[in-house]
């Protein structure tokens, strides 16, 4: 089984396949004298479990072996999508030009030729291990920054963790429109899909960023509070006003109010904020003193904003108001590229915060996490990492940290597998659900996908995680 480790190895290592004692030796020793860790194989097999575990940074790999021969076991390399990036040269006696062209089909990036010349081998081996460790420093720095700089997360306070081309998108608007001080931003986007970290961004990288932000679940307000809560109120305006109090709008002169489930807002009282927006000038309740106020307004719904204004429960004139420019966030279900990198976000952060000592991911874990459509987005995530880490005891999160997930699976897998296989361990009730679906929608995949309550994509995975094509 193969980890996710949070720790780079000091050494780069070499996996050596070949059938031929002498030739591992060999090498080995070559290798080994330039500074390289390295692991060898005599068959295709035990290759196959090794690489799982030891994520080399290169494969040598002799094309002529008993049982399994090096293309099938490149071809088994590149098809799997933890090792399909590990670069392979082929070691072979034959150079026919067809048996160097089907290597290359197959994704070898090199080959050397028997019987060795040690010097060849050696330049062709520090060429590769070297486009992967430039490969590998591009990909860390992606991984750590490829949504946002640490200018950005220093400005916001927040992290916002990806590297989807859609939140790449989304952060480079972001920073565009931030800086058009008083131009309305409406956000929307699935609860827990991070709208506040964005209007956040959108604030700290505006020229208001050293005045408030202010955020305000519209939700939450009360209507009989509604005036008092945004306008402020004078001493004695209403039974309980013992002060004279600030608004919204005042407390966030000069900066930022965040309006967060604005569709929430009954119709009632949408007609006051937007005689506010339009006159940027208040009133306290109990006052007719006009206060000039100078506030951006960025807002945000979780709601189907259209079907509001056709269903009349979202007024016109204020959606053209707020919506100057819109910003949508994907859920995660359509950037799943995000869950790898905030997985392991969140397991650092919460075990620092918890002082645990956690040091790898099981990639089960993360598979598991890629078939799951999480309704509840990245909130829903965090949630379910927080809980494993609390869990776990072991410097490793396991699948078994994950009884919520492991719940839900079995739960849906009792519409598929008979009683008595339920002693199934998880990956063969995954197998025996795949199947049982695919033959209830006799081999279509889209009805096969609709039963198992996973997107096509997903069952396409598991197909070829079985091997049932």
């Amino acid at each position: 089984m193969k980890n996710q480790k949070f720790t780079d190895k000091t050494k780069q290592s070499i996996l050596i396949i070949d059938d031929e004692p002498i030739n591992l030796k060999i090498l080995s020793r070559k290798l080994e004298t330039e500074g390289y860790e390295v692991i060898v194989a005599n068959q295709g097999e035990l290759a196959l479990h090794l690489v799982q575990n030891t994520r080399p940074d290169l494969i040598l790999l002799d094309i002529m072996m008993p049982e399994m021969d090096g293309f099938e076991v490149c071809r088994r390399l590149k098809e799997s999508p933890q090792t399909a990036d590990i670069p392979v040269i082929f070691l072979t006696s034959k150079t026919d030009t067809e048996d160097v062209i089907r290597g290359f089909e197959l994704g070898a990036v090199d080959y050397v030729g028997k019987p060795f010349k040690h010097p060849e081998l050696l330049a062709r081996v520090k060429t590769h291990l070297k486009l992967r460790s430039t490969e590998n420093r591009l990909q860390k720095v992606e991984f750590n920054y490829s949504l946002v700089s640490q200018e950005l997360q220093d400005s916001i306070g927040y992290e916002i963790i990806g590297k989807s081309r859609q939140m790449l998108d989304i952060v480079s608007l972001m920073k565009r429109v931030a800086q058009y001080e008083d131009t309305p931003v409406i956000i929307t986007g699935e609860s827990g899909t991070g709208k506040e970290l964005i209007a956040r961004g959108l604030h700290s990288f505006s020229p208001r960023r050293d005045n408030y932000f202010y955020a305000v679940n519209c939700s939450a307000i009360p209507e009989s509070l509604f005036e008092s809560e945004f306008f402020g109120h004078k001493k004695g305006a209403f039974t309980g006003a013992e002060d004279n109090r600030a608004g919204m709008f005042e407390i966030a002169d000069k900066g930022t109010l965040f309006l967060d489930e604005i569709g929430d807002m009954k119709v009632e009282l949408q007609g006051k904020l937007l005689r506010v927006l339009e006159d940027r000038k208040i009133s306290r309740v109990g006052t007719h003193k006009e206060i000039p106020v100078d506030v951006r307004v960025i807002s945000a719904t979780n709601q189907d904003i259209q079907k509001l204004l056709t269903e009349k429960g979202f007024r016109l004139d204020l959606y053209h108001r707020l919506n100057t420019f819109e910003i949508n966030i994907p859920p995660l279900r359509e950037r799943k590229d995000d869950i790898p990198l905030l997985i392991e976000h969140y397991t650092k952060k919460i075990a620092l915060r918890l002082k645990k000592k956690i040091t790898a991911i099981d990639q089960d874990v993360i598979s598991l996490l890629l078939d799951y459509d999480f309704p509840g987005n990245i909130r829903e995530l965090k949630n379910f990492i927080e809980k494993a880490v609390i869990l776990t005891d072991a410097e490793t999160i396991s699948l078994a940290c994950f009884p919520d997930l492991k719940f839900r699976f079995a739960n849906s897998a009792q519409n598929f597998i008979p009683i008595e296989d339920n002693d199934l361990d998880l990956e063969n009730m995954e197998k025996k659900m795949v199947i049982t679906a695919l033959e209830k929608a006799d081999n279509n995949k889209s009805k096969a996908a609709t039963l198992l309550n996973i997107t096509r994509q997903a069952l396409d995975r598991r197909i070829k995680k079985f091997d049932l094509e």
